[in-house]
């Protein structure tokens, strides 16, 4: 759909429509697209287009809503659309290995992950085209994730949490937390907690039991941490594996 957007030179406003050419993308991929610019009245010269990729999360008791930018991509012109004419400009945006992915098994988790456009490198908060991403999870978190089914946990949500983890590798302002709810038969009932911190050799991980109605990390309980490595992906058994990890915390 075509979106109404004022180039800061050359005259007068242009209809802008992203066009992402890939359906659900991964973290590390790197995602095509297109922008299709329309002339208005009068020709026009773009100096440039800005895409970035922004995670967003809603207001919640006690939290604002907020974005972090996760990656920015540009297209450096000039380009010159004719009076009435239209111009293709294609383009890449890759996401990071810390992308937050927004659905697991097809299933959405309510994370909203977006691509907005800016035309000569200015991204307003309105009039911007803005594209939702769909962003699947890496073999090694899918990996983990059946290993944490198997043992009767399954990711039920997700949410970005606007807040810095001590002492990890953090590369944004919040990180993704994923809730694993108990589906054992033991009477046990302990939900769990699970942060993926991913990067190009593998995956911090941080699982702890449910800190329900508590906001801060450090009142929550304490955290296991442990590490998977994405080249150990088909030579371990995720599931012996991840029933060590329950079993040190729950010993915490």
């Amino acid at each position: 759909m075509f979106t109404r957007m004022r180039a800061r030179s050359g005259g007068g406003p242009v209809d802008v429509d992203t066009q992402v050419l890939a359906g659900v993308v991964r973290p590390g991929d790197t995602v095509p697209g297109q922008v299709v610019v329309r002339g208005g009245r009068s020709g026009t010269e773009i100096q440039g287009f800005t895409f970035d990729v922004l995670a967003s999360w809603p207001a919640a008791p006690g939290v604002e809503a907020g974005e972090d930018e996760i990656n920015r991509a540009h297209a450096d012109g000039p380009f010159t659309i004719p009076k009435g004419e239209e111009a293709v400009v294609p383009f890449t945006v890759r996401l990071p290995w810390a992308t937050p992915f927004t659905e697991v098994a097809g299933r959405a988790l309510g994370i909203v992950l977006e691509l907005r456009t800016g035309v000569d490198d200015s991204v307003p908060r309105a009039g911007s085209d803005e594209d939702l991403l769909h962003v699947s999870p890496l073999p090694l978190h899918e990996a983990i994730l059946d290993a944490f089914a198997g043992h009767g946990y399954t990711c039920e949500a997700g949410r970005l949490v606007e807040e810095w983890i001590p002492d990890v590798d953090q590369p944004y302002d919040f990180y993704q937390l994923l809730d694993l709810r108990d589906r054992t038969t033991d009477g046990a009932g302990t939900d769990l907690e699970l942060v993926f911190l991913t990067n190009a050799v593998g995956c911090e991980i941080l699982l702890r039991r449910a800190g329900h109605g508590v906001r801060y990390w450090d009142e929550k309980p304490p955290a296991g941490r442990f590490v998977a490595a994405h080249h150990d992906l088909d030579s371990t058994d995720w599931n012996r594996r991840v029933g060590d990890w329950l079993g040190r915390v729950k010993a915490l």
